[in-house]
């Protein structure tokens, strides 16, 4: 058995996919390792210029966009490592910081998944880690009404503003975009739920693999550099704002939040109306 593998999924990201590979191969040693690419139709060359430069790299090519979940899930099902790390396209490593992960993970049996420390391409770091989301603190941040009624202590709260992200804690919510996970855990609820496409995939992934017992953690002892939602803005915003909305949506009534997941709903789809007719008015 491997030690790790590391799933990547890909949409017109070539550029930014070729550094994170190179950056991968340079800086991760000591640790076996395979690495699966899943191409989500991608239209730039990404998966030709992956085969060429990364021959030894599984390469997974959809006809159709199978978008986050549906993705990971294919590199999931044939992964070979002991360990699963989710890993967004838009990363770059600087240091050994996939093995500090593993290493982490492995002397603690009671931790089910852990996100390191994540900085800008610039180096300011990215607060992730927050507690579960509501549907108000949803509302709040993600729409124009609640920006304006804006209940910034509860915010606070959710985005854990007072954690400093260079130590390690346990959180809630750990992002996705680098998630070291047990591979035989995630395996057990088949990974991604792909009723979500894009969003709130973190949220439902971390909530169930603290149903089976797990905690998840804010590893600060490794490092990763991200230069965040570079597929998303390959896609537009109006379609990236109606797959948030669905997503939400879908979240919420998961929960058996009926009537709230459907009031959020038709905030966010409003909100997002609101927006295309002032950009058209401008």
């Amino acid at each position: 058995m491997l030690d790790l593998t590391i799933s990547i999924v890909s949409y017109n990201t070539k550029d930014l996919l070729l550094r994170c590979l190179k950056s991968i191969y340079k800086y991760t040693q000591g640790i076996s390792f395979e690495i699966i690419m899943v191409d989500n139709a991608s239209t730039d060359g990404s998966a030709q210029a992956i085969k060429h430069a990364f021959p030894q790299i599984k390469l997974i090519r959809n006809r159709t966009n199978r978008f986050y979940t549906g993705a990971n899930n294919q590199a999931l099902k044939v992964a070979l490592g002991k360990y699963f790390l989710i890993l967004n396209s838009d990363m770059v490593l600087k240091q050994n910081a996939l093995v500090k992960m593993l290493v982490f993970l492995d002397r603690q049996p009671q931790i089910g998944a852990i996100e390191p420390l994540q900085l800008y391409e610039h180096g300011q770091v990215i607060p992730t880690g927050s507690r579960h989301n509501t549907v108000l603190g949803d509302f709040f941040e993600l729409t124009w009404l609640g920006r304006k009624l804006k209940h910034q202590k509860l915010i606070n709260l959710f985005r854990l503003a007072t954690k400093n992200r260079r130590r390690t804690w346990p959180a809630e919510v750990i992002c996705d975009a680098a998630l070291m996970t047990r591979t035989d855990l995630i395996r057990q609820f088949g990974g991604y739920d792909t009723n979500f496409k894009l969003y709130y995939t973190e949220n439902d992934l971390c909530q169930r693999i603290q149903a089976a017992g797990f905690t998840t953690v804010h590893f600060a002892g490794a490092t990763i550099h991200h230069h965040v939602s570079a597929s998303t803005d390959q896609v537009g915003w109006p379609t990236v704002s109606s797959l948030y909305a669905a997503d939400a949506l879908t979240y919420y009534l998961k929960r058996g939040n009926f009537f709230s997941a459907w009031i959020l709903y038709l905030s966010l789809k409003l909100n997002n109306l609101a927006v295309l007719v002032w950009k058209r008015l401008r």
